[in-house]
């Protein structure tokens, strides 16, 4: 589950990176992956097999995962990250909302109109398509920091309708991902495949244009 959000994170980055770093180079996309791939994939399988070597591991209610006797563990090793990751990507998307509403002002003014019209209503369409990343996390894991609080708070008093709700919610994180991820990505593959996707900077007054994608 932490690999989860931490590809939610690259994601995240990635869409920084097309929209706002003036765009990926397919040598740039190819080492981004790889680092992707290590960060999203390695860091949580090591993690999982050091603890594999102690005595985290456990009944641990509804799974056998890290017992409630080791709460910093718990809290350290994945809870906090997976809280971390989250607010990475709330400050990525920020940083592409302002970037697309600076492209926007540039519609009333720049030179060729309708075409930036044409590339600010795009990315705002994608950045809300993408926000839909944000919306599954709060979903899927409210009820999931809501029991391990209460877990922490009173470790032998566990309660049956915490328990439950994570039960429900926590499991959709990867379907509900991949249905927003395939959504957002059939509508975004081929706009890559344009040729002619190219904004002003904002803020500049020469109207230069740069490749975005």
């Amino acid at each position: 589950r932490l690999s989860f959000s931490v590809w939610n994170l690259c994601v995240s980055h990635c869409l920084y990176v097309a929209v706002v770093d003036h765009g990926i180079a397919p040598a740039k996309f190819r080492k981004l992956h790889i680092g992707y791939s290590v960060a999203a994939y390695g860091v949580p399988l090591l993690l999982a097999f050091i603890l594999l070597g102690t005595d985290v591991y456990g009944d641990s209610g509804a799974w056998c995962w890290v017992k409630p006797t080791h709460v910093a563990v718990r809290w350290g090793l994945f809870y906090v990250p997976v809280f971390i990751t989250f607010l990475g990507c709330i400050a990525l998307r920020i940083l592409v909302v302002r970037y697309v509403r600076g492209v926007a002002a540039l519609t009333t003014t720049g030179g060729d109109s309708d075409h930036m019209a044409k590339v600010t209503t795009m990315l705002q369409r994608l950045v809300l398509r993408m926000g839909g990343y944000s919306v599954v996390f709060i979903v899927c894991y409210f009820f999931a920091f809501m029991n391990r609080i209460d877990n922490a708070a009173s470790p032998n008093h566990p309660k049956f309708a915490l328990y439950l709700m994570q039960t429900l919610t926590q499991p959709l994180e990867g379907a509900l991902n991949a249905i927003i991820f395939f959504y957002v990505h059939r509508k975004l593959l081929p706009w890559f495949s344009r040729s002619d996707n190219s904004v002003s900077k904002p803020g500049s007054e020469d109207g230069q244009h740069y490749r975005r994608f």
